[in-house]
């Protein structure tokens, strides 16, 4: 097992583009992660610097705007969130366009849904023709979950999609389960199979290929380097994409793994 810092990692290889992962690398629950401030400044110096994420919670002018209250400077047109997968992944836009949608999520998710072609967002789930899962519920989250299931098994035939793989989040030194999670259980008990879109799977690492070509010009080779708290996003972005990946260990998910033989790296 090695360790090693962002000077020397920049040392061995100059790159031109830097993908970050926002929850468990530039902040988690307790706030920003320790002198990532810094760390994005310095990295905007050297290239261009976007943020690749599964928070699909927030709009990208939201979580640009979050990011700025911690004075990090992240415009949201270099922001890549799973989110937009409901409107760039053309099955799951086909399982939304002119429909009415449920979403077990909150309100401030709902430019995705709309953007990607949904008729009309109802808080009713018997009107539903689409549930869209974008995050877990602070609120009455049990019981809104349970209402859920029981609706699915009597219709099973409607589209569930969830535009956020993650299973679990970092909060101080314990995992909490997040959508992921949850929708897995319904996978689990239910037997239906939902539609995905986020890291670490195919459709979401192709569509961040689409949009750093299309919007900023950028090709996938080694000056490319990938940030990320879970490996398996890592090993997934790198080889899928054919670019280059860091992952972090300190701030995220991983904080509790053990590493054997992984070239690592701390920020």
């Amino acid at each position: 097992m090695s360790c090693c810092s962002l000077a020397n990692i920049l040392n061995q290889r100059s790159y031109s583009t830097f993908l970050l992962d926002a929850s468990g690398v530039i902040y988690n629950r307790e706030g920003p992660t320790p002198n990532i401030v810094s760390t994005i400044a310095y990295l905007q110096t050297l290239g261009q610097v976007l943020i690749v994420t599964n928070n699909s919670n927030q709009c990208c002018d939201e979580i640009s705007k979050t990011l700025s209250n911690s004075q990090i400077n992240v415009s949201s047109d270099h922001i890549i969130s799973s989110g937009l997968g409901l409107m760039y992944d053309p099955m799951i836009r086909s399982y939304i366009n002119d429909k009415i949608a449920y979403v077990f999520g909150r309100s401030s998710s709902y430019p995705y849904i709309y953007d990607a072609g949904c008729k009309h967002i109802s808080p009713k789930l018997d009107q539903a023709e689409v549930i869209i899962l974008t995050a877990s519920l602070q609120q009455h989250q049990e019981s809104k979950f349970k209402a859920l299931k029981d609706f699915l098994k009597i219709r099973s035939d409607i589209p569930v999609i969830c535009c956020n793989p993650d299973r679990f989040i970092r909060y101080h030194q314990a995992l909490v389960p997040v959508i992921g999670y949850y929708a897995d259980e319904l996978e689990h008990d239910l037997g239906i199979r939902l539609h995905w879109i986020g890291k670490p799977l195919p459709n979401f690492s192709m569509m961040v290929k689409f949009l750093l070509e299309q919007r900023h010009g950028i090709t996938m080779d080694d000056k490319v380097c990938f940030f990320d708290d879970n490996l398996n996003n890592v090993i997934s972005m790198m080889q899928h994409l054919k670019i280059h990946g860091c992952w972090i260990t300190k701030t995220g998910v991983s904080f509790s793994m053990k590493h054997q033989h992984l070239s690592l790296i701390t920020i």
